[in-house]
């Protein structure tokens, strides 16, 4: 590795992660006057919707919802965007907003320290092209590295021995190859049952494990026009939750609640239910519990330190997050008088 050097850049914030996020979040400052820097390891912006997903992918909640702050999504748009269209938005997003000047690819994070006397954070990356390494520093730090960038693989008794082949979400594609086949899909979240209903259009009916949410059993009992009403009454009699998240249209709804109290999503694909009612793709039981599940928190740490996007509330909660973050830093910034 060659020697660090010190970056001649010297902003008020450093944002770890170029995915939605870590783009909302500087967008947002650049608004608010506050430079900002971008670390970003991959050689793009949006690099999981660009090389960690598959073809298929379509947005679980409406363009609305999946918009980052100040950049809402043509009226020609559709109303569940593809995964390309949501790629190229961020793409555009970056442009739109400067984004790309503040920004450094190839540039993995080793570590992020706290200066107590200074009170400045002091930031060690690595040029993943040429192995220099660089130490850069700044007030404020936004963790915004995302929930799904590294693939998590359990360990399975006998897997080693299996005489197939094992394939993880982050690797999948498409169907393509798997004719006539038996497939197993392990997991029932968004990823799962959607690549479940891919199979199942091609391949022999195979096993899906599933566990029943338990943030819709308020659906077994009231309506669902109830329950919205609810929350969105709830909502607005408590305006600041972790102190920062705030609804803002009726897109959130019945799940605003649902969020707030257990970081789930809408798994069920267009088509997947008719698929399981028919026994294409077939219910197995429990698989997974909760221990997986993200813990919701606060944007913002002490001593300078924000985290964006990691509530486990997606792209909705990750608008929420910088707009918070943006203020909360300018706020500070602000000379005294």
């Amino acid at each position: 590795m060659a020697m660090a050097k010190e970056g001649a850049v010297r902003p008020e914030v450093i944002i770890v992660g170029a995915g939605p996020s870590g783009l909302a979040v500087s967008a947002c400052l650049s608004l608010r006057g506050v430079p900002s820097l971008i670390l970003e390891r991959d050689d793009c912006v949006g690099s999981t919707w660009r090389k960690r997903t598959y073809d298929r992918l379509i947005l679980r909640f409406t363009k609305r919802a999946t918009a980052l702050p100040h950049a809402p999504h043509p009226a020609a748009a559709p109303t569940y965007l593809p995964r390309d269209d949501f790629a190229d938005y961020l793409d555009g997003y970056a442009s739109r907003f400067g984004v790309r000047a503040r920004l450094r690819l190839r540039r993995e994070v080793r570590a992020a320290r706290f200066d107590a006397v200074r009170r400045r954070w002091d930031v060690e990356a690595v040029d993943v092209g040429t192995g220099e390494a660089e130490r850069l520093g700044a007030k404020f730090l936004v963790v915004a590295t995302g929930t799904y960038d590294e693939k998590f693989v359990p360990e399975v008794p006998g897997i080693e021995t299996f005489p197939g082949k094992v394939v993880h979400a982050s690797e999948y594609l498409s169907a393509e190859g798997m004719k006539g086949k038996n497939v197993l899909v392990v997991g029932c979240g968004n990823s799962g049952m959607e690549i479940a209903l891919d199979l199942a259009e091609v391949s022999h009916p195979h096993k899906m494990d599933t566990e029943p949410g338990s943030d819709m059993m308020l659906g077994f009992y009231l309506p669902i026009w109830m329950i919205n009403k609810l929350v969105l009454l709830l909502c607005y009699l408590l305006p600041r939750v972790w102190g920062h998240v705030q609804a803002r249209d009726q897109e959130a709804g019945y799940r605003t609640l649902c969020h707030l109290r257990h970081p789930r999503f809408p798994v069920t694909d267009v088509g997947t239910y008719k698929k399981i009612k028919s026994g294409e793709i077939q219910d197995g039981g429990e698989l997974i519990g909760d221990d997986g599940l993200l813990k919701q928190c606060n944007p913002k740490a002490e001593n300078g330190l924000y985290y964006a996007g990691l509530s486990g509330t997606g792209i909705y909660g990750s608008s929420m997050d910088a707009e918070f973050i943006a203020a909360d830093i300018s706020k500070q910034l602000q000379p005294e008088h």
